[in-house]
């Protein structure tokens, strides 16, 4: 990134045309890339107003090429934009009640068009339609099977969610009802542990994990 001294970047997505979206998230933006590292835009600066931000932490992107940046510090919401940078509209606040948040983090969008946000500091899983209408809740906090403690991302393929969790080191598989699956992991550095594990993607029938604090990042197979 063109700066680190504030922090540096944590999430990022791809665009229809393949170009990376990044959440700049302590420099307050969204800076676009070519598959080469070529700046392209950015946009957004710190603020609280519609298209403004504190720490835009997560990315996505739906169908039609929607941006979604969910965002903490001074306010916890999702704000929603074209590619180009242009605001559409924002829904969320802070707070523990259905639809509010503390510290959203990792996305990700179902083939039905359900968005599933990490509710991280409420240690939960939140799920929306693309308009921001609440629609359930998965998860509660606790070290049981279908319990999180700091879920930092999520990862949605076909009928299956994974779910990392920061506090607990491991990474849970679920139904996209909250139905719990498997589990996988535990503090360590082991073959099959993880140290802080903070991101997740599924690509090419697999599961990635950046294992924060080990330095690496895992792929396992998606039936764990």
């Amino acid at each position: 990134m063109p700066l680190i001294e504030k922090g540096k970047a944590e999430d990022l997505c791809v665009g229809r045309d393949g170009n990376l979206f990044v959440a700049d998230t302590h420099y307050s933006r969204i800076v676009e890339y070519t598959p080469k590292g070529e700046w392209v835009n950015c946009f957004g600066r710190y603020g609280m107003g519609p298209g403004e931000f504190v720490y835009p932490v997560g990315l996505c992107r739906d169908a039609q090429g929607h941006l979604y940046v969910s965002e903490y510090g001074e306010v916890d919401r999702i704000q929603v934009f074209e590619e180009d940078g242009t605001f559409l509209y924002t829904w969320g606040e802070t707070g523990t009640e259905d639809g509010q948040f503390q510290r959203p983090g990792g996305m990700d969008i179902s083939k039905d068009g359900e968005l599933f946000v990490a509710d991280s500091v409420n240690h939960r899983v939140q799920v929306f339609t693309l308009k921001g209408e609440w629609r359930r809740t998965l998860g509660e906090e606790g070290r049981g099977p279908g319990q999180f403690r700091y879920p930092y991302d999520v990862a949605v393929r076909g009928k299956d969610l994974f779910v990392i969790e920061y506090g607990n080191h491991r990474i849970q598989k679920m139904t996209l009802q909250g139905e719990f699956l498997a589990m996988r992991g535990g503090p360590g550095s082991e073959d099959g542990q993880f140290a802080s594990p903070w991101r997740c993607c599924v690509a090419q029938g697999m599961l990635f994990v950046s294992d924060t604090d080990n330095h690496r990042v895992v792929g396992m197979g998606e039936t764990f």
